[in-house]
């Protein structure tokens, strides 16, 4: 695998849920909470009708497809508690307390993953929590 393979679609992450926050306000300014969620799921399905006509996903039964539809209540949930936060204060201060989610996933990744944090990266996570904590005065 070349950064090329992780680094682009990585990259195409921060611009989509960078915007995502300023959209949803626009959103929200004509559109209720629910509205959001049901239009997101359309969506969806349109995206996973397209994968499954096309051959490129397969619904899965078992262990990998109860970790498939954990994974998919996880992004449902996620996107129901950002438009909610976002519906109630304002992006500037939603955003970046949302942000600092990649600590929890530090934190999953060490306790049941086995990776290991590098003197380097615990750095960078003081720096997150210091940046989450100016961005939230």
């Amino acid at each position: 695998m070349t950064k090329l393979d992780w680094v682009l679609p990585a990259l195409g992450y921060v611009l989509v849920v960078g915007a995502l926050g300023v959209l949803t306000k626009f959103a929200l300014r004509q559109a209720t909470w629910t509205d959001l969620i049901v239009s997101s799921a359309l969506v969806y399905v349109v995206v996973a009708g397209a994968l499954l006509a096309t051959g490129s996903a397969t619904l899965r039964m078992g262990s990998g497809g109860a970790l498939a539809l954990l994974v998919g209540g996880c992004a449902v949930a996620g996107l129901v508690l950002s438009t909610l936060a976002l519906q109630h204060a304002e992006a500037i201060r939603v955003v970046p307390l949302m942000s600092t989610y990649p600590l929890v996933t530090v934190v999953l990744a060490v306790l049941l993953l086995s990776e290991t944090v590098s003197l380097a990266q615990g750095f960078g996570i003081g720096f997150v929590i210091a940046g989450v904590v100016l961005l939230g005065r």
